[in-house]
C-alpha cells in the first residue's frame, strides 16, 4: 500500500481495487456522472482495471468491491489491486461495513427488518453470512474506535498496539450483535410475526478457524455470541450445513437439540455444491431434530417425506 499526501502534507484516505463498477447498459457506461435514478445492485460483471473502459468507468462509478472478494473463488481479490482512489471533498473517509456497536447502526438494521414485515414477510431470518465485501484477513478487521476504547477499559490492552486474544474481540462484538437480535425480537413481536437466526456448528465450540464452516471464514462477520439465549428468543434456527459426504446428525447437534427442546423450528440449509442430493435430503428429514430442509439448488429433488412436528 502506498501513502498519499495533500498539498499541506496531511495524509489522504486511500484505497485500491482490481475492478471498477460496470453499469447495466453500455449507454450508462459512457455517462460521465452517475444518474440520480440509477438503481444500485443491477450492475453487470465488473471491469478489470487494465481494460480500456476501466478509466471511464472508474471516474463515474468508482471501484467494485462486491465481486471477487479475496480472490479465493474467482477474480484477483481486492487486496491485489493497483488502481488507487482518494476520498476528497466532504467525504474524508471511505465507506466500510456498518459497525454493530453503534446504536444508530442497530436502529438502521431494525428499520430494515420492520420494512420486510411491512412488505408482508411472515418470518425474517437474520443471516450471519455476507456474499459481498468479504474479509479474508480477519485479524485486520473490527477495530472500530468503540471497540478499541472498550477493550482497553475492560482488559487494559491497546489492541492497535499490543497482542491480544482476537476471539475476545469477537465476543465483545457479539454482545452488541445480541443487542440487535433482542431488538429484532421486539420488532417481530410488535408486528405479530416470526423471526429466526442462522447459526453454524462452530458456535458450539468457538475458535479462530477460517475453514468453510468456521467463524472466521471470509463470509462470516467475525463475531461470537452466547447462542442459547438467542435460541430462546427466536422462533426459527437455520443451520448452515456445508458438510460433505452426506448428511451427518452430529453437525450442530447441541444447537439443534437445544432449539428443538425449546419448541423452536429447526431448518437445515443444504448446499448442492457440498453434495446435497436426494439421499441427503431424505436423511436430514428423517432426523427428528429437524423441521425442514432448504436447498440452494432447484435441481435437488426427492420423494416427499413428511416429518410431523
Amino acid at each position: 500500500m502506498i501513502n498519499l499526501y495533500g498539498p499541506d502534507g496531511t495524509a489522504l484516505t486511500s484505497t485500491k481495487a482490481v475492478y471498477t463498477r460496470n453499469p447495466h447498459s453500455d449507454s450508462l457506461l459512457q455517462v460521465g456522472t452517475v444518474p440520480n435514478d440509477y438503481i444500485w445492485g443491477a450492475e453487470r460483471l465488473p471491469i478489470l482495471t487494465d481494460s480500456p473502459e476501466a478509466l471511464t468507468s472508474f471516474r463515474a462509478w468508482g471501484f467494485e468491491y462486491q465481486y471477487g472478494g479475496i480472490g479465493s473463488d474467482w477474480g484477483d481479490g481486492w487486496h491485489n489491486g493497483y488502481v488507487y482512489g482518494v476520498a476528497t471533498g466532504a467525504q474524508n473517509q471511505l465507506c466500510g461495513n456498518l459497525c454493530e456497536g453503534f446504536d444508530s447502526v442497530r436502529e438502521y438494521w431494525l428499520g430494515q427488518v420492520d420494512r420486510f414485515y411491512a412488505k408482508g414477510a411472515d418470518t425474517v431470518i437474520i443471516s450471519l453470512e455476507n456474499s459481498g465485501g468479504m474479509v479474508y484477513d480477519y485479524r485486520n478487521f473490527g477495530y472500530n474506535y468503540l471497540y478499541v476504547k472498550e477493550f482497553s477499559e475492560r482488559y487494559g490492552i491497546e489492541i492497535l498496539d499490543e497482542s491480544f486474544d482476537y476471539l475476545q474481540l469477537m465476543r465483545l462484538r457479539g454482545e452488541y450483535f445480541t443487542e440487535f437480535l433482542k431488538g429484532v425480537d421486539e420488532v417481530a413481536g410488535q408486528n405479530g410475526k416470526r423471526w429466526g437466526v442462522q447459526l453454524l456448528a462452530a458456535f458450539e465450540n468457538p475458535s479462530l478457524d477460517d475453514d468453510l464452516n468456521g467463524l472466521c471464514h471470509y463470509r462470516m462477520p467475525k463475531i461470537v455470541f452466547d447462542w442459547q439465549p438467542v435460541v430462546e428468543l427466536c422462533d426459527t434456527v437455520l443451520i448452515a450445513d456445508r458438510q460433505y459426504n452426506g448428511y451427518q446428525q452430529t453437525v450442530a447437534s447441541a444447537i439443534r437439540q437445544y432449539a428443538s427442546g425449546h419448541g423452536k423450528q429447526v431448518v437445515v440449509m443444504a448446499y448442492a455444491a457440498c453434495g446435497a442430493d436426494a439421499a441427503y435430503l431424505e436423511a436430514a428429514l428423517q432426523d427428528p431434530l429437524n423441521h425442514c430442509v432448504v436447498t440452494d439448488s432447484p435441481d435437488v429433488c426427492f420423494a416427499p417425506i413428511s416429518n410431523p412436528q
